[in-house]
């Protein structure tokens, strides 16, 4: 694992719609990799590594979950709402950088005091309207700096701790770009045209996917993505759809793609053949930009190759490298042998 790129994008902001600085990140590292590189009206990142016969189309998204400055109350406090699945109970006593066109602005995520809330609140979930950004300033400074629409993300960054074990937010998804970039170093002797996508706007509804897909017409697509890993204390075996050290992810099924179960099998067979560890994911929830890409135009087979990851969509997710290196080495695996299907 290239575990600088990965601390230096995930450290960098890109909620969706305001990806640029990750965007340049990702550009700078993908362009030796490839022949040519775009980027497009909507914000994705088009790459091509030439080839003949399919174009295969192998989606990363680069937007975070954040947040977005909607209201400044009469003491300075900044109410926001949410960009992308946010889960308001991960955002309590969180530091928060806002980024301000004149620079970021560091704040703290604030909640009515325990002392002075009675047992019918304490045992509600938060809501948003519950919560507050304070960045320690009055109304009248705070509007000199801050303005309505302004992106908000997680002050964190990457880490490496336990066995393997890292992290970080906006692992979802800039592991995903990480691994479509390690995966086009790895990867010798590739056949098919190969389209290294790098997609705006996943998290609002997987837009940038679908103008691109439109515009590319693949005849396979692969999200490059995180999931969903659910081994932790509370959840029932069944119900653990994927579990850390249980290699890449291939999904057969979400609630927004049933992917075609010829790629499935075809993706199934190259781990097998390459010795590389992997797991089948089935879940009625959730979805990649594989949705999208699948029904652009004339239609294309389309599945999802993932890092299982815990506590997703959270400023602390958290994946194991060695998952992260069977993603690589899968998808380097099809990017070679895709002419074969």
């Amino acid at each position: 694992m290239d575990f600088q790129l990965l601390k230096t994008l995930t450290g960098l902001p890109g909620v969706a719609g305001r990806e640029d600085k990750a965007r340049d990140c990702a550009l700078a590292a993908l362009k030796p990799l490839v022949d040519e590189a775009r980027v497009d009206a909507l914000g994705n990142i088009i790459a091509l590594k030439k080839g003949s016969g399919k174009k295969l189309l192998f989606a990363a998204h680069l937007d975070e979950i954040g947040l977005a400055v909607n209201f400044i109350d009469s003491k300075g406090f900044l109410r926001f709402v949410p960009l992308g699945g946010v889960d308001p109970k991960t955002l309590v006593a969180q530091r928060v950088i806002v980024h301000a066109e004149a620079g970021p602005l560091y704040g703290v995520i604030g909640i009515k005091p325990p002392h002075i809330t009675d047992a019918a609140e304490a045992a509600k979930a938060p809501k948003f309207g519950d919560l507050f950004i304070d960045i320690g300033m009055s109304k009248a400074r705070a509007e000199k700096f801050v303005r309505l629409g302004d992106s908000v993300t997680a002050e964190r960054s990457a880490v490496e701790f336990g066995d393997a074990m890292v992290t970080s937010k906006a692992l979802d998804n800039r592991a995903g770009v990480c691994a479509v970039i390690e995966a086009l170093r790895l990867a010798k002797n590739t056949k098919c045209a190969i389209y290294p996508v790098i997609t705006a706007q996943e998290e609002v509804g997987a837009r940038g996917a679908g103008a691109a897909a439109f515009g590319i017409e693949p005849d396979i697509v692969v999200a490059v993505d995180t999931t969903i890993a659910a081994d932790v204390p509370g959840v029932p075996e069944h119900e653990q759809v994927t579990r850390v050290g249980g290699g890449a992810v291939i999904t057969a099924m979400d609630s927004a793609t049933i992917s075609d179960v010829k790629l499935v099998r075809f993706v199934e067979s190259l781990a097998k053949a390459k010795k590389i560890p992997y797991q089948i994911k089935v879940i009625n929830r959730g979805g990649t930009d594989a949705s999208v890409m699948q029904r652009a135009r004339c239609g294309a087979a389309a599945c999802s190759i993932s890092t299982p990851t815990r506590y997703i969509h959270s400023p602390v997710e958290t994946f194991s490298k060695k998952d992260f290196d069977c993603v690589v080495r899968l998808v380097a695996a099809l990017m070679e042998n895709a002419h074969k299907f």
